[in-house]
């Protein structure tokens, strides 16, 4: 029994069994205990010997049965059922006898002896069972922390006795990693050659070049690799140098020429891996839209990197083609000549007027190049039919059928002679157009990439010769117009934006000076006025023209228009340029 209260409990049912006081319920409930649980057994043996011997003693007391319950080996031998007991003393349960005070007493005194020795026997048992429990949970601590003594001496000294060899080793190996590292980030892999207008985020320390990160903010930058690969980088251009033979692009133009102890020269991009066999290539990686890959001699490999929905493609790339890798990994190959003068394939002059980042020259653009010194000099396009042609020449001409197309001039959206009888035209693919005054409709000129096709007939505007590398010149002899595509522009300008349109514009005053030509010129962007003068030579020698344009503006409008008289109105825009700047 766990307490006293069952101790109290039990004897209390045992003198209601006793006295024939338990129901069938209780009866069943005490027979249910005492089967098991072997301290009430002992208890009910005590309480019944208890009994019995009070009986012998002639105490008064109701008689009852004993429970009918096999005690097992508990039972006293010289105990009998209460039934024999009373055959044996002779006494009848219905028989009542006057206790005696003594006897009373007698009785108190064993039941509480029996009862405070059992209750101590518990407890006894109790303490005994909680100090082996302690003792085992002691043991196995004791145990573990032996074990884990022994392991960590065993340690020790094993340590100890190969410390040195311990510390030489680990020392060789730090020595040699560190070795390792320092060569692998100090070993060159690339000569940086020359530059024009070179601009970078960290300059180079010097023409060696090693491993890692470069950013060529502004201008023209050549590399050569150590196992012979030459590069052309345009800024703005972002890479890193990975080895004697490797590049990453992460974005801006690249052109590489490959000789043969370099082939297997690779170029990395976001979209792609270009590995070339011999070549000359040109590579784009654009910010926002796709990449390309120009090539023009030889063969390149292009492996596009896999996508969700796109697996990875591998084609190969042959002279005259162009291969458009989009961001979703789809690759197209097209014929070069979309796209003819994208790239740069050599250091342009010292002073050439476009400059990365800077500023793009749209004289260059209508030369046929990229803005950037691609272009051919005198080169020029038609501005009644759009057809382009590689030198300008003078001759009278007359009129035209409206706004043309150019398709050899990714970035001209149209030319246009305007109406002889002037009124509302368009000015742009998109549908803008504008009202001009009414003019004969004849013109003379193509719209160029001005300077001196012949001795006779060089550009001057107040003194300063144009045409020239450092001081280029858009002619637009009356009465002629073109329209820029700016949005087109944008997409080949990776973190490049346009600012503003800033040119000088005039009146050639060289040629035929004896006359007193005068003119209209015209800015329009999306159609709207953003630029207007009327010049006349001799006064007006040169205006400034500076435009400010948003990113939300698309189309830039040039119009050169006779005065009162289209004769000896050289008309020119020098300097025409887009102001450049970086961003992020």
């Amino acid at each position: 029994m766990s307490s006293d209260h069952s101790l109290t409990k039990l004897s209390e049912w045992l003198v209601r069994e006793l006295n024939h006081e338990l129901n069938d319920k209780d009866h069943a409930r005490l027979k249910a205990w005492l089967a098991e649980d072997e301290a009430a057994r002992q208890y009910y043996v005590e309480f019944m010997a208890l009994n019995a011997h009070l009986r012998k003693q002639r105490v008064t007391c109701a008689a009852g049965a004993p429970l009918n319950i096999d005690l097992g080996e508990d039972t006293p031998s010289d105990m009998a059922p209460l039934p024999t007991w009373l055959e044996k003393t002779g006494l009848d349960q219905t028989e009542t006898h006057e206790p005696r005070t003594e006897h009373v007493n007698e009785i108190r005194r064993i039941a509480d002896e029996r009862l405070q020795a059992f209750l101590e026997e518990q407890e006894q048992t109790r303490r005994q069972q909680a100090l082996i429990r302690q003792d085992q949970s002691a043991s196995v601590l004791m145990e573990t922390l032996t074990d884990a003594v022994k392991r960590t001496c065993a340690a020790a000294h094993w340590l100890l006795r190969n410390a040195v060899r311990l510390t030489a080793l680990t020392a060789m190996i730090l020595l040699g990693l560190a070795v390792t590292q320092y060569a692998l980030r100090h070993r060159i892999v690339a000569t940086l050659n020359e530059g024009i207008h070179a601009q970078w985020d960290t300059p180079p320390a010097d023409a060696n070049l090693h491993p890692g990160p470069m950013f060529l903010k502004e201008g023209f930058a050549r590399l050569t690799f150590k196992q012979g690969a030459e590069v052309i980088l345009q800024a703005p251009c972002v890479f890193d140098l990975v080895s004697r033979n490797k590049m990453t692009l992460h974005h801006g133009m690249v052109t590489a020429q490959v000789p043969p102890e370099a082939h297997g020269f690779a170029v990395h991009t976001p979209q792609s891996t270009v590995t070339d066999f011999g070549t000359e290539f040109g590579v784009q990686v654009q910010a926002s839209t796709a990449s390309e890959v120009h090539v023009f001699d030889g063969r390149v490999q292009v492996k596009t990197a896999s996508h969700a929905h796109q697996p990875s493609q591998n084609k190969d790339v042959t002279q005259g083609k162009a291969a458009v890798i989009t961001q979703s990994g789809k690759l197209d190959i097209n014929p070069l000549g979309d796209r003819p003068n994208l790239f740069v394939r050599d250091i342009p002059e010292t002073d050439a007027f476009g400059i990365p980042n800077r500023r793009l020259d749209l004289a260059d653009v209508v030369g046929g190049g990229s803005g950037f010194g691609t272009g051919l000099r005198y080169a020029g396009v038609d501005p009644a039919t759009g057809q382009t042609v590689s030198t300008y020449r003078s001759e009278p001409r007359t009129g035209g059928t409206g706004l043309v197309k150019v398709p050899a001039l990714p970035f001209v959206d149209c030319v246009f002679v305007p109406l002889a009888e002037g009124g509302l035209m368009p000015v742009t693919t998109a549908g803008h157009h504008f009202d001009f005054p009414s003019a004969r409709g004849d013109w003379y000129v193509e719209i160029a990439h001005g300077g001196r096709p012949d001795p006779r007939s060089f550009l001057t505007l107040d003194g300063q010769i144009y045409g020239t590398v450092d001081h280029p010149a858009l002619l637009m002899h009356a009465n002629v117009g073109m329209t820029f595509d700016l949005d087109a522009m944008r997409a080949s300008l990776t973190g490049s934006r346009i600012k503003r349109f800033t040119s000088m514009c005039g009146i050639s005053n060289h040629v035929q000076r004896n006359k007193t030509p005068d003119a209209v010129f015209y800015v329009l962007v999306d159609g709207q006025v953003r630029f207007f003068r009327k010049i006349q030579l001799p006064t007006d020698l040169a205006m400034t023209v500076r435009v400010d344009l948003r990113e939300d503006e698309r189309f830039l409008t040039l119009v050169c228009m006779e005065g009162t008289a289209n004769n000896g109105d050289w008309t020119l825009f020098g300097v025409p340029a887009l102001e450049l700047e970086g961003v992020e």
